[in-house]
């Protein structure tokens, strides 16, 4: 791996990034490279923090930061909010979502994903395996954005069509995910403009709110709507998937698990530090700023690499172990002012997911003997798999 020409879109790091990170730490910690036009790479935990923390310096606003991520047409380019605008803007989106991501608005959905979980894992244990992203992650995941959005659950299958273009077309056929993508801008202007899933729906929600007195504009609204449909899948499939991935590859963590003593909440908390489902998002830089030593230029595109900082060393003694009980706040859904405002809803999810899991499956093991073997997601800001082949074993 050339590091100063690093791409986080090449296999050479998406395969496997926590190589890549060991490296990153032990030789340019704050690394610049010339891919995309060139920027810059934070991946130690005590400068990323600080850098988030630092949202006046290392700013989100606009579509600046998105330089390092997938291009969209400009008629396909959207700010997602809050998380595309800095204080004070900021602070005003945050506030007015902030009760629906709440978990007095989540918590009550836990009974119903458990029901969505049991009936697919059921089919995945009569079948002896399968595959845990198409036939248990993802549709699970749909059914329970659905429920979170308070539209109506047939309206998964809908997105099932956009989740397959953006997951894997944004690296391998950019038409599919553009087409994916006005799929989605079609789908949530659909919602404002007609049958908006009825008066508890998130987007009658949107409807009703105001800002400074005012009624969101369509773009305000597209902005908000689509944040909640691509992070809502494709982070929270991803803990999922790796979640299983590692407890299919390490059995003994698996049976650490199915004690039932074990704090299940501590456990998804180990598992998110581990293998993050977002392994690096952007931000530019507001003036010029000093990281680790290194002088970087107002201007420039800059990655805050989540799954670099829960795996370094210096803070995670041996860090690529699962061990309970560690107490340093992972940043796998960052921290400050843009601390992801769907955390405790992707917390919710992947610890019923896990529980059912080993609730309703015999000990899992990641099947590499088959045509379809797993398949990592071809992008490097995203950790996970489109799919991960599981054969159950018939004793443990």
């Amino acid at each position: 791996m050339d590091l100063a020409n690093l791409d986080h879109d090449h296999p050479s790091f998406y395969l496997d990034p926590h190589r890549a990170f060991t490296r990153i730490h032990a030789e340019q910690p704050v690394l610049h490279t010339n891919a995309k036009g060139g920027y810059w790479l934070l991946t130690r935990y005590g400068d990323i923090r600080a850098a988030l923390l630092d949202w006046q310096n290392f700013s989100s606003a606009g579509l600046e930061a998105s330089s390092i991520h997938a291009q969209w047409p400009p008629e396909a380019a959207i700010v997602e909010l809050p998380v595309g605008s800095d204080p004070p803007r900021h602070t005003k989106y945050r506030s007015l979502v902030a009760p629906w991501f709440g978990r007095g608005h989540v918590a009550p959905l836990e009974p119903a994903l458990r029901e969505d979980a049991r009936r697919l894992l059921a089919k995945l244990a009569d079948a002896g395996g399968g595959d845990a992203v198409q036939d248990f992650a993802l549709p699970y995941i749909l059914s329970a954005l659905a429920r979170f959005l308070a539209v109506p659950v047939r309206d998964a299958k809908r997105f099932m069509e956009y989740a397959e273009g953006t997951f894997i077309g944004r690296a391998a056929h950019r038409h599919v995910a553009e087409q994916s993508r006005y799929g989605l801008i079609e789908y949530v202007h659909d919602r404002m403009t007609g049958d908006r899933g009825g008066a508890d729906s998130y987007f009658s929600f949107l409807a009703a709110s105001r800002i400074d007195g005012r009624r969101l504009d369509d773009e305000e609204i597209l902005g908000f709507g689509s944040l909640a449909y691509l992070a809502g899948v494709e982070t929270t499939v991803n803990g999922i998937a790796n979640s299983m991935h590692h407890l299919g590859m390490h059995p003994d963590d698996q049976t650490l698990l199915r004690d039932p003593s074990v704090d299940m909440e501590a456990a998804v908390e180990e598992l998110l530090r581990i293998r993050a489902p977002v392994t690096l998002l952007g931000r530019h830089t507001t003036a010029d700023v000093e990281v680790g030593g290194c002088p970087i230029p107002k201007g420039s595109s800059v990655a805050m690499c989540y799954g670099g900082a829960n795996v370094d060393a210096a803070v995670y003694p041996d860090p690529l172990r699962f061990r309970l009980g560690r107490k340093t706040r992972h940043l796998a859904f960052g921290t400050g002012r843009h601390l992801c405002l769907g955390a405790a809803l992707a917390r919710l999810e992947i610890r019923v997911a896990v529980e059912e899991a080993l609730a309703a499956l015999p000990h899992w093991e990641v099947d590499t003997s088959g045509e379809a073997r797993p398949m990592m997601l071809p992008r490097g800001e995203l950790h996970g798999f489109w799919r991960l082949p599981i054969r159950i074993q018939t004793a443990a």
